[in-house]
């Protein structure tokens, strides 16, 4: 999209096909292209009966998806995504919470059955490792009026429970010391009081370092 200098290098990148015996030193044809401002524009295939322009507006809950058909009229298709989901990077949140959504929390885990949450890292240590991801799921409940919350882990002792916003601290999963479900805050690796009925994400310090900062934690909450 620019000529690169010192201070411009925007760029775009194409994906180009060639149909079944197209003869040599011929030419194939842009399908895809995605400009450096984010736009994608996809070429017509067998999905679409005209070019379509797919548009990026969407949120992590209900994802709207905008397409524009040329010489017509923005269109669109939402879905529902029934999960809550956070990710924290190292650049970031090294040593750091963040606080997640409670009313998020309340309406997917404040109910008979509670929710399910997948916590772990990804992209750890090496490439070696890019894309797995190290996790533990469990059953939780949370009752958001009073902040008493219980992890139900299927062992004999039948879990782990606790009273968020009662000052002391307690974690409610580890995850390899790397990545936390906690009542507590912290920042720039101090732990603050835990005063009110709010829970985090920890980005913590294993399987990362200066010389590693390719991990990320990864929390998801489904009904």
């Amino acid at each position: 999209d620019e000529s690169h200098s010192t201070g411009d290098k925007g760029g775009r990148l194409e994906f180009w096909t060639s149909p079944v015996n197209q003869d040599d030193n011929t030419n194939g044809t842009v399908k895809m292209r995605i400009y450096g401002s984010g736009s994608i524009y996809h070429y017509g295939n067998s999905y679409f009966d005209e070019d379509v322009r797919l548009g990026n507006s969407y949120d992590d809950r209900t994802r709207t998806y905008t397409w524009r058909v040329y010489n017509n009229s923005n269109q669109s298709h939402s879905f529902y995504l029934d999960r809550y989901q956070v990710v924290l990077t190292y650049n970031s949140y090294w040593k750091n919470t963040k606080a997640l959504d409670m009313s998020r929390i309340s309406q997917y885990c404040d109910d008979y059955d509670g929710c399910q949450v997948i916590i772990g890292m990804i992209d750890w240590w090496s490439s070696y490792y890019r894309y797995e991801m190290a996790h533990y799921s469990f059953r939780f409940h949370y009752d958001y009026g009073s902040g008493r919350w219980r992890v139900a882990d299927g062992g004999p002792a039948g879990g782990r429970d606790g009273d968020d916003g009662d000052g002391s601290e307690k974690h409610i999963l580890n995850a390899y010391d790397a990545c936390y479900f906690t009542e507590m805050q912290y920042i720039s690796g101090t732990q603050q009081n835990d005063g009110s009925k709010q829970l985090y994400l920890l980005y913590w310090t294993g399987y990362a370092s200066t010389s590693h900062k390719g991990k990320k934690c990864v929390i998801t909450f489904m009904d």
